[in-house]
């Protein structure tokens, strides 16, 4: 007992909002009731210290009296498992032994852990921001892609949070996965998930375009036992695999192993993301540039003789001569193609192409009657999609009935194989092989460029183009408007536009190195203005 009236001692302890026990010679004298609540316990009076007090983590409450009743004040913090609970707890001398306060703290702990959490995350996040940013910038600068990926692995691998990172493509002849770079101390899992790429996570990343994030690679059935176990021995816990995607076209994969659980937050994700999309962007900017300015290049020239072919088995279905204008990349794994048709009307010919199961959508853009153009989406498992997907770019494609001839070419260098071209077609479709030649490409000066497009715009069409240009016609916004422009040439606004379109195509044609010999605007109506000459 501390003092004073033993019922007005309690009434006082009750009163208080936390837990007071008092104390002399290791014996529990008084408790009032919020100890007795947090402590759960019922009436511990006469009972020792240490019998009162659950056992803790770090510091038992026997430490601070296994040598008396304590002499100077005593303040810490603990948690103690059986009541799962931090309780903050204070130790004050008293004249006749000591006073215990005990105050329930978890709510605290928990909310600065939280904190700490969020901090740490955000460092991490910020970590990897920066990190991937350096990554980023040195993309652009990559002139190949093995620099790219030697470059992307590089970087991950040397950063202390990565166990090891590795960048894969897909084999277009055989569709498995290759592993093209590699960083950092790869151990036994990278040498399990090499021996289980088709089943790995990174070849589900390439299949779908998606990022695939494992949080525990010992525990997730989606990676291969192999590469689990491996793991587990290795201390590696997570991995994330990030799919290099452009429009629809995915390029390949970086996959990064980590030897933290939560390595790969959500904001972590969607930086890895961006990551992909850049380098996506980077490969299909290397490819392109790689077909536009190359010295030399390989023209491999090849016959379909495939009746189910969809474009030979149209031709022959109508009597139709199909001649590929052109195409752009592929989207929703389908080849979009530029048909110009001879022979028979396009919307008959339409209609034939889209009974074909290899054949998405088809639009008509022009009929004459017996010759237009048309829009096609072609399939995955169609020779010209084929031929893109490899790298190369259609020269020249014409499909007459009963067989097509196809002339794609690829630019030198070791990952555009015409061999392996001509040898994946082969397996795929029946083909047979007309020419491969080595063909010299002169390089293109600026000179020739203006010469070219001085011989095919016409004095009007230079004009309106030049005038459009100087008064802002093409800046966003405008500095003035069809109108404007066509007063200041006295034609109607409606006329410079005719003009500016025609012109715009001449500039596209010879950009995108278009033959002549098909006019791509067969069966567009001319728009005439006053007297019907529209170079008015």
């Amino acid at each position: 007992m501390i003092g004073g009236d033993n019922s007005s001692t309690a009434t006082v302890l009750n009163a208080c909002p936390f837990g007071v026990l008092t104390v002399a010679d290791g014996i529990v004298r008084e408790c009032n009731a919020a100890a007795r609540d947090t402590l759960d316990i019922d009436s511990p009076d006469g009972e020792p210290v240490e019998a009162v007090f659950p056992d803790a983590v770090d510091r038992p409450i026997t430490e601070v009296f296994a040598d008396g009743d304590p002499t100077q004040s005593i303040e810490f913090d603990e948690y103690y498992p059986d009541l799962d609970r931090w309780l903050s707890v204070t130790v004050e001398p008293v004249p006749v032994g000591a006073a215990v306060y005990v105050k329930d703290i978890s709510d605290r702990v928990a909310g600065e852990r939280q904190v700490e959490r969020l901090t740490g995350r955000l460092d991490r996040v910020a970590a990897i921001s920066e990190l991937l940013s350096t990554v980023l910038s040195q993309l652009i600068d990559a002139s190949t892609r093995e620099e790219l990926a030697e470059r992307i692995c590089t970087r991950l691998g040397d950063v202390n949070r990565y166990a090891f990172a590795w960048f894969g493509e897909r084999d277009p002849a055989t569709d498995t996965m290759e592993i093209r770079a590699t960083g950092g101390e790869a151990g036994e899992t990278f040498a399990s998930v090499r021996d289980n790429l088709e089943s790995s996570p990174e070849r589900q990343a390439m299949d779908t375009g998606q990022t695939e994030v494992i949080e525990s690679v010992a525990n997730d059935e989606r990676v291969p036992p192999e590469v689990r176990r491996a793991a587990f021995a290795d201390g590696i816990q997570s991995l994330i695999a990030v799919p290099l995607v452009h429009g629809e076209t995915v390029y390949g994969v970086v996959g990064v192993y980590a030897t933290q659980r939560d390595a790969f937050s959500e904001r972590a994700r969607e930086s890895f993301e961006t990551l992909g999309a850049v380098g996506g962007f980077a490969v299909d900017a290397i490819r392109n540039r790689d077909l536009l300015s190359a010295n030399e290049v390989t023209a491999y020239t090849f016959e379909v003789t495939e009746p189910d072919a969809p474009l030979v088995s149209a031709a022959t279905t109508t009597g139709a001569v199909l001649t590929v204008d052109g195409t752009v990349p592929p989207h929703d794994n389908h080849l979009t193609c530029y048909l110009h048709v001879d022979g028979e009307s396009p919307n008959k010919t339409a209609s034939t192409l889209r009974s074909e199961s290899a054949v998405g959508a088809v639009r008509t853009l022009t009929d004459d009657g017996t010759a237009g153009r048309l829009e096609v989406e072609l399939a995955a498992e169609t020779p010209l999609h084929t031929v893109v997907s490899f790298g190369a770019s259609i020269a020249d494609a014409r499909f007459t009935p009963d067989q097509g001839r196809v002339t794609a070419e690829l630019p030198q260098g070791p990952e555009y194989d015409v061999r392996r071209l001509a040898e994946t077609l082969g397996r795929r479709f029946d083909i047979d092989t007309v020419s491969t030649i080595r063909q010299e490409r002169a390089p293109v000066t600026g000179q020739q460029l203006r010469t070219e497009l001085s011989d095919r715009l016409t004095d009007r069409q230079t004009d309106v183009l030049r005038t459009a240009y100087l008064a802002g016609y093409f800046q966003s916004p405008r500095d003035s408007t069809a109108e404007e422009v066509g007063a200041a040439l006295g034609i109607t606004g409606s006329t410079l536009l005719h003009h500016l379109r025609a012109g715009q195509r001449k500039l596209l044609d010879v950009y995108f190195d278009v033959d002549s010999r098909a006019d791509p605007t067969v069966g567009v109506n001319s728009m005439n203005q006053g007297n019907g000459n529209p170079d008015n």
